[in-house]
């Protein structure tokens, strides 16, 4: 006769083993896809200061400092922090940080920015196209989706703005 405590000890290894089949299972994401995103973060990495903003989305990004919020906008992306300085006319320095997420899979690469702003978490998805020293950002609205282009498409509904962006040496 089987003693109740012995089907006590096999359901036990049976939850065991299935917790750990789906620990050992859940990163879904291959080695090769990880390895992508560190090579795209890495190309990421540095300061990079605006020098262009369009809000209609074109092809060419009229350089100059024209952000409507401020002047002298920099970025610095460190491993998967992003930091933002602007001046605000008139009120000084500003600074935003929080953590980045890229999706370079994504047609067009996306990016996730969450900061806290006035006390509250907040997430800026985004996308972004990066050649060489050259890095295009071109944020959603406040709740609104990930934009879908850089590019304004006419016809689509979508409000793009974009910031052209150098590294600086």
């Amino acid at each position: 006769m089987v003693r109740p405590r012995f089907w006590v000890i096999i359901g036990a290894v049976l939850v065991l083993l299935t917790v750990a089949l789906v620990i050992l299972t859940s990163d879904f994401r291959s080695t090769e896809s990880q390895r992508a995103d560190t090579e795209e973060l890495r190309a990421l990495l540095g300061t990079w200061v605006c020098v262009g903003y369009d809000a209609e989305g074109n092809d060419d990004v009229p350089l100059g400092q024209a952000l409507p919020f401020g002047l002298n906008t920099k970025y610095w992306i460190t491993g998967n922090t992003c930091t933002c300085t602007w001046e605000v006319r008139g009120f000084g320095g500003k600074t935003i940080s929080g953590e980045i997420t890229l999706y370079p899979e994504r047609s067009p690469k996306g990016i996730d920015w969450e900061f806290e702003y006035k006390g509250k978490k907040v997430t800026k998805p985004g996308i972004y196209e990066v050649e060489g020293d050259s890095l295009r950002l071109c944020w959603a609205l406040d709740g609104e989706d990930r934009p879908k282009h850089i590019r304004r498409k006419e016809g689509d509904g979508q409000i793009v703005r974009v910031m052209l962006l150098e590294r600086e040496k």
